[in-house]
């Protein structure tokens, strides 16, 4: 397995095995790529695994301003279409779950597949307020 640094875009992400379709792991916001680092290593005997950090953190490109989630999703659609992938299972955790809902609208039938490992997806229940 091969698992390296690299940065093609703003993003900084290791890539590691060989198959289809990719499988992009998206840690949540103050997390970084390493936090999938046993899980990535196990799908990476079957699939390429692409632990990709966020913008602004770990060894991604950080805005010398503030960013928001616009800029987020741009970041990913850059680092993606220089990826050049043609089926991508998104893998995503916490907040970057609206990340994952947007790029599967905007990208369609490239994403094959949505996982949220733990979601921040959904409005939470009155009892959390």
């Amino acid at each position: 397995m091969t698992n390296s640094l690299k940065v093609i875009s703003p993003l900084a992400y290791d890539d590691i095995g060989r198959g289809a379709p990719a499988v992009l792991l998206i840690p949540g916001y103050c997390e970084d790529r390493e936090m999938y680092t046993d899980v990535a290593n196990l799908l990476g005997a079957r699939f390429r695994v692409l632990p990709t950090d966020l913008l602004g953190h770990n060894g991604s490109s950080r805005p010398e301003t503030d960013f928001c989630t616009d800029e987020i999703i741009e970041s990913f659609r850059q680092h993606l279409k220089a990826l050049e992938l043609k089926e991508i299972v998104l893998v995503t955790v916490a907040h970057a779950g609206w990340l994952g809902l947007q790029l599967r609208k905007e990208l369609g039938e490239q994403i094959v597949g949505l996982v949220w490992l733990d979601w921040l997806v959904t409005e939470p229940t009155p009892k959390f307020f």
